[in-house]
């Protein structure tokens, strides 16, 4: 009974202190949350038992690298070229493709500095890794910009393209996770 009473104050109480907080920590509480469940719908779909450990450390990436990078790169898009129109849209999503390997490679990084990777491991799996994921990114978030751009209200997109990041965190969360190749 009280297991359940604290999930419904839970349910109520998270979105409410959310909503209150300002944006760019709202953006990045939010993205971290979804990177964590990102990870472990991974583990899951890998069949894996549940590494809270490796949830937290994307959950922190998320929170610490992602969301923040995120949120600034949407804020000065819509500075940049304001409104819906296809000339502002087009402009938006160029330019969010134009960041992509930036915000790759910083996400990537930072999870890979979490576990404790050395920085000649992270260079070389970002050698490694870095342009499947971007080619991956380019296959999957011009669509979505397209979509966010033009339908979502500037406040929003963070948080609404964090709904879609879930998707992206799930392949993100496999290629951080990839096992590390001896350097060559």
């Amino acid at each position: 009974m009280l297991s359940s009473v604290r999930k419904a104050l839970l349910a109520i109480a998270f979105p409410s202190a959310c909503a209150m907080m300002a944006p760019l920590p709202r953006t990045a509480v939010i993205i971290g949350l979804e990177m964590a469940a990102g990870d472990f719908v991974e583990q899951k779909v890998e069949r894996l038992p549940w590494d809270a450990q490796r949830s937290l450390r994307l959950g922190a990436t998320g929170m610490l690298t992602t969301g923040p990078l995120a949120h600034m790169l949407f804020t000065q898009l819509e500075s940049v070229w304001p409104g819906t129109s296809l000339s502002a849209v087009t402009s938006k999503v160029v330019g969010n493709a134009a960041f992509m390997p930036i915000m790759i490679c910083a996400t990537l990084s930072t999870a890979w500095a979490l576990e404790g990777r050395s920085v000649a491991d992270i260079r070389s799996s970002l050698h490694d890794q870095l342009l499947p994921s971007v080619r991956m990114a380019f296959f999957v978030w011009p669509a979505v910009n397209c979509f966010l751009f033009r339908c979502v209200t500037p406040a929003s997109r963070p948080i609404v393209s964090s709904g879609f990041g879930g998707l992206w965190g799930v392949y993100l969360s496999s290629q951080t996770n990839l096992p590390l190749v001896a350097s060559k």
